[in-house]
C-alpha cells in the first residue's frame, strides 16, 4: 500500500530559512493564526526555500487553523517545490496524482515523480515507487525492479521497504524463498519501529517457523507489536495468557490484552472478552460478555453474531427472543456463517419467531448448502421433497 507522508512538523528541521521562517509560519499555523501562517511561509517560498512552499502545500491539503482546504493550492505549491528539486515536495505530488487529489488520477506521472523523489534520496518514495512495480501499477509490473527499490527504502532508513523484502523472502514471491533471510529484514523492520513485522516475528518464534520455538522471544515481539497499536499482537498476548501458551495463566493480563486489541477494533479480542465474561456467574457479567459478542459481530466477525443469535433462542444470559435471534443468524449469514444461514432456514421453515415459510427456507439452506453444510444440504433435500 502507498504510503502519503504530509507532516508539518517533520520540515521543520532541516534548512530553516532566513529569520527562520519555517519555524514562524508553523508556530503562526499551529496557534490557529493560518493568514500569518500563509504570510510567512509564502515569503519562504517566494525566496526559494522549497520547504516553505512544501508546507504551504502541506496545510492548503490538510486545512485547518484557520486555512480552508484547496487540494488546487496544494498541488501549485508542491509543483513548485519538486522543480526546485526538493524530494518531499516530488513525493507529495506523486501522492497527489496517485490518488488524484486537485487533478486528474495519473499513474504515470505518479511513479515519475515517486522516481524523482527516490533519486533525491527519500526512502518513502521508493518504497511507493517500489509497490508500483510490484504490482504493475502505473508501470510494467517488474518484481525484480520493486525489489530494488524496497532495498533502496529500507537502506535509507524508512522501514516499509524492509518489512516489504522480508515478506517476498518469506512467501518466495519475486525472489528465491529464504525465511532466515525474512527474519533478518523482519528483524531490522521491526527495530526501526514497522510493529507489523514485530507481530510476524512474535508469530515465527510461536510456532517455530525458521527459527527455533521461543515463547519469550513471541511474547517480546507480541508486546512490541501490542505497544505499537497492531493489535493482533494485544490479541495474541491475550491467548497466550488465557490458554494458557508459554507462561502461566492469567485472568487479569488476558483481559487487558483482549480489551486493548477490542478498542482497537480486533473482533477477535472482542469475541475472546466475551467468551471470558458470560463464562461467569452473575447478569453483570453475562451482560457484559454479550456486549462484547455484539462489538465483534459490528466489527465483522460471523461468529460473534451466531453466537449472539444462539443465546437469544436459548435463553442464557439474556430473555429468550426468536426475533432478535433470528436477525443475529442472519447477520452471521451474510458474513459468510453456513450454520447462521442455516439456523434461519429453520426457523422460518418451523415458524420459529417468524411466519411459516417454505421458500424463505429452502433459501437459507441452499445458502447454507453452497458453504458446503451437509446439515444444510440434508434439510434442503428434505424440504424440497415434502409435499
Amino acid at each position: 500500500m502507498l504510503k502519503k507522508v504530509i507532516l508539518l512538523a517533520g520540515l521543520l528541521f532541516v534548512g530553516c530559512a532566513n529569520r527562520d521562517l519555517l519555524q514562524e509560519g508553523y508556530t503562526a499555523f499551529n496557534r490557529g493564526d493560518g493568514e500569518e501562517a500563509k504570510t510567512l511561509l509564502t515569503q519562504a517560498c517566494q525566496e526559494g526555500n522549497m520547504r516553505g512552499c512544501v508546507l504551504l502545500g502541506a496545510m492548503y491539503s490538510q486545512g485547518g487553523n484557520g486555512v480552508e482546504e484547496d487540494q488546487g493550492k496544494a498541488l501549485e505549491f508542491y509543483t513548485k517545490a519538486c522543480e526546485g528539486n526538493e524530494s518531499i515536495g516530488c513525493l507529495n505530488l506523486g501522492s497527489m496524482y496517485y490518488y488524484g487529489k486537485g487533478t486528474k488520477q495519473d499513474m504515470l506521472l505518479a511513479s515519475e515523480f515517486f522516481q524523482k523523489s527516490c533519486n533525491g534520496g527519500d526512502a518513502i518514495a521508493c518504497v511507493n515507487l517500489g509497490n508500483m512495480f510490484f504490482v504493475g501499477e502505473g508501470v510494467k509490473q517488474d518484481k525484480k525492479q520493486a525489489f530494488d527499490y524496497y532495498v533502496k527504502d529500507c537502506d535509507g532508513g524508512a522501514f516499509n521497504g524492509c518489512y516489504n523484502i522480508a515478506t517476498m523472502f518469506r512467501d518466495g514471491n519475486g525472489v528465491q524463498k529464504n525465511l532466515k533471510k525474512a527474519i533478518k529484514f523482519f528483524q531490522k523492520a521491526c527495530e526501526g519501529e514497522n510493529f507489523s513485522s514485530c507481530h510476524i516475528l512474535g508469530l515465527l518464534y510461536s510456532q517455530g517457523e525458521g527459527v527455533e520455538q521461543d515463547w519469550n522471544k513471541a511474547i517480546e515481539f507480541y508486546q512490541k507489536a501490542c505497544d505499537g497499536n497492531v493489535y493482533e499482537g494485544c490479541f495474541n498476548l491475550g491467548v497466550m495468557y488465557d490458554a494458557p501458551v508459554g507462561v502461566k495463566k492469567d485472568r487479569e493480563k488476558a483481559i487487558r490484552f483482549f480489551q486493548k486489541a477490542c478498542d482497537g477494533k480486533d473482533a477477535l479480542g472482542c469475541f475472546n472478552l466475551g467468551a471470558i465474561y458470560v463464562q461467569e456467574d452473575g447478569d453483570e457479567f453475562a451482560a457484559r460478555g454479550m456486549d462484547y459478542y455484539k462489538k465483534s459481530c459490528e466489527i465483522g466477525f460471523a461468529l460473534g453474531c451466531l453466537f449472539l443469535g444462539q443465546r437469544y433462542a436459548d435463553g442464557r444470559g439474556v430473555r429468550q427472543d426468536f426475533y432478535k435471534a433470528k436477525g443475529f443468524f442472519n447477520q452471521a449469514c451474510l458474513k459468510g456463517d453456513r450454520e447462521g444461514c442455516r439456523n434461519v432456514g429453520v426457523m422460518y421453515e418451523h415458524g420459529i419467531g417468524v411466519s411459516i415459510n417454505k421458500e424463505k427456507a429452502k433459501e437459507f439452506y441452499k445458502k447454507a448448502c453452497d458453504m458446503n453444510d451437509k446439515k444444510g444440504c440434508l434439510l434442503l433435500d428434505k424440504i424440497s421433497i415434502k409435499k
